[in-house]
């Protein structure tokens, strides 16, 4: 498991993990905004913004593209800046506004009030400290083999139910592809990706990503929820299971993949009209 694809996993895990029950209409722009920062705060979602930007100089670190120190300096303050935690909560509230619905987000708030929910939330916050990330990815291997099977069997479906690992996918792929857009301009000729290129790589992506996708999201499924009980596993599967459950992963997943567009987007723009200025001048 590289650093990078646990960063990325770790955030779209945490956004994709909320559900929700019954509980009243709200039809009023007020009550629907308050809903909306509700659901945000109680799900996790702006505790892992909160987090981005110390991900993102990690990756940078970590991976850094193929430039030069200066043009290398100006493309972390873009990545920094579009992945402020300011305007990745503005993104996720625009899309959630956009899309509305009294009935369902009155019960994706009750869901998220209960103690079971808030309980699972609670781990999935612990989990995006870094020192946590750390010791995961030193133990993996010694942890998963203490894990039973029929717990293991428990974390698949969660994970088949939730469609997580599809979700990631498809985050890494439009990532992948956004940053391959943003970052040619800067790259000397021989060194930019054609769109053929692009278009393939992001096809093997899809068609051979998925399997180890989902022996990452086991792991990370098996550590994150380590100090829950089975019950509450069990519990956790019936919930995401429910009508409104697979409604939950449809939404947080179109949000999340909103987000990072939107993210990506700025990068693209703040590329061509800062960094691939200052290249050609």
């Amino acid at each position: 498991m590289t650093r990078h694809s646990y960063h990325v996993s770790r955030l779209t895990f945490i956004l994709l993990c909320m559900l929700m029950s019954v509980s009243t209409m709200a039809t009023e722009p007020d009550e629907r905004d308050q809903q909306i920062a509700e659901i945000m705060e109680l799900s996790g979602a702006s505790h892992a913004f909160d987090q981005m930007p110390a991900i993102m100089q990690t990756m940078l670190q970590q991976q850094p593209p193929p430039l030069s120190p200066k043009e290398l300096e100006s493309f972390s303050r873009v990545m920094t800046a579009a992945f402020s935690p300011e305007k990745m909560h503005i993104a996720m509230k625009d899309y959630l506004t956009a899309h509305y619905e009294p009935r369902r987000f009155s019960e994706f708030l009750a869901m998220l009030q209960r103690p079971l929910v808030k309980r699972m939330t609670a781990l999935e916050q612990t989990t995006t400290d870094p020192e946590d990330m750390m010791q995961l990815m030193q133990q993996a291997n010694v942890f998963m083999a203490s894990v039973p099977n029929e717990r293991l069997t428990v974390l698949r479906d969660i994970d088949n139910a939730t469609e997580t690992s599809e979700a990631m996918l498809d985050l890494q792929v439009q990532s992948f592809q956004s940053f391959v857009q943003a970052i040619n301009p800067v790259l000397p000729e021989p060194q930019r990706m054609p769109a053929s290129q692009m278009e393939e790589i992001s096809r093997q992506m899809r068609e051979q990503g998925l399997y180890p996708m989902r022996q990452q999201m086991l792991v990370q499924l098996a550590w994150t929820y380590r100090a829950a009980s089975d019950k509450d596993l069990n519990g956790y599967l019936k919930i995401y299971r429910s009508l409104i459950g697979q409604w939950s992963k449809d939404i947080m997943k179109a949000s999340t993949l909103a987000v990072f567009g939107s993210a990506t987007q700025a990068i693209s723009e703040q590329i061509r009209q800062k960094i691939v200025r200052d290249h050609g001048a």
